[in-house]
């Protein structure tokens, strides 16, 4: 279990030298020092370090269209009797801490939505970074394959997933087979024929599959110049 965390450590320190005030990649960090060097000093100075970043990061909610609103609800819970505070955030530190402090260093399922957050924010090297640390807790990249296939998420947020499986991992054609596949179900046949063209030696039982379904799909389009052609 330490040789995990210490894996996932040196990855965290990467990505603090990438998003030096990134408040959920410090977090981490230091829940991995508290669990592998309880006595480090700094542990103390990371926690002065994600201190420090709370008044920025409200100047930064108070200029977003809802961030008026939450702080108005924030100052209005604080007025509660305490007996009715139950469940409510009443500060903007809470707040804070809920969005960026439960981050835990093996909890996968939050780093995969985390690189999924990065990813969308064009943070391609951070989002691939946490993605590879997700599976340290979380198995080989098959499994967590699996898992992605599984899951009821949307076809944008798979195809980050097994966009940053194959930048991780490019010479495993599997993934590219996934994301062509998903491109093919997101309704852009062009970008999946520019996908399964990626892949070098391609297993003729397996091509000949998508390229049945790309030409259905250029059909189903009214492609169909497109469709004959394959």
């Amino acid at each position: 279990m330490k040789t995990k965390y210490k894996k996932m450590l040196k990855i965290y320190r990467e990505l603090i030298l990438l998003i030096p005030d990134k408040a959920e990649f410090i977090v981490i960090v230091k829940k991995i020092l508290e669990r592998i060097e309880p006595d480090s000093s700094e542990i103390r100075l990371l926690e002065k370090k994600y201190e420090s970043l709370i008044p920025h990061y409200r100047k930064r909610v108070e200029k977003t269209s809802w961030g008026e609103e939450l702080i108005k609800n924030i100052e209005k819970n604080a007025l509660l009797p305490v007996s009715e505070r139950h469940g409510k955030l009443c500060s903007f530190d809470a707040w804070y801490f809920a969005n960026t402090g439960h981050n835990s260093p093996d909890d996968a399922e939050g780093q995969l939505y985390m690189s999924l957050r990065l990813y969308n924010q064009g943070w391609l090297e951070a989002a691939i970074l946490v993605f590879k640390a997700s599976l340290i807790f979380e198995g080989n990249e098959e499994a967590l394959a699996d898992i992605i296939r599984d899951e009821d998420e949307d076809i944008e947020t798979k195809i980050c997933y097994f966009d940053c499986l194959h930048r991780m991992d490019p010479d495993n054609p599997a993934w590219l087979i996934d994301l062509g596949y998903l491109f093919l179900e997101y309704g852009d046949p062009e970008f999946a024929e520019f996908t399964f063209e990626k892949i070098t030696d391609p297993d003729p039982k397996v091509q000949g599959g998508w390229l049945f379904d790309l030409g259905k799909a250029f059909a189903d389009i009214q492609e169909f110049e497109e469709a004959y052609r394959l």
